[in-house]
């Protein structure tokens, strides 16, 4: 099994742990969360998972379609073009985050209540965007 694979077997196996244990938390903490919604998101999660999971032991049975994903996964290009746009998409989830809390700080006073928690989320992706920038610009 190559490094790829058993990487992805990794996640996946995080996934379904994660799964089974939203639905067990569910299961035992009902009159506390909305329960469609955790055990829907649970349910997402073990699914994914075990889809997951079956992929990988399959790509690593055949090994042709192994050797595609190997040279797929080390494209440099394909990894600029994923970069680029994970960069891209971090940017516009700060600045709606950004736009929202304005609008929730100063024009929504009845949920003044959530524009703390907006604001920490906003300062944390802000703070979690720089130092990844520094550490990135460090090494380049």
């Amino acid at each position: 099994m190559k490094k790829n694979e058993k990487r992805g077997m990794i996640i996946s196996s995080i996934m379904v742990i994660m799964g089974v244990i939203g639905l067990i938390y569910v299961h035992f903490i009902k009159d506390y969360v909305d329960t469609i919604g955790m055990k829907s998101l649970g349910a997402t999660y073990l699914v994914a998972g075990v889809a997951l999971i079956i992929y990988f032991v399959r790509l690593s049975k055949n090994k042709e379609k192994s050797e595609e994903q190997e040279i797929l996964y080390d494209d440099e290009r394909l990894n600029a073009n994923k970069e680029k746009s994970c960069a891209i998409t971090y940017k516009i989830i700060i600045w709606l985050s950004l736009l929202a809390d304005y609008i929730v700080t100063f024009f929504l006073i009845q949920f003044q209540y959530l524009a703390h928690y907006l604001n920490i989320f906003t300062m944390l992706m802000i703070i979690i965007y720089v130092v990844v920038h520094y550490f990135v610009s460090k090494t380049n």
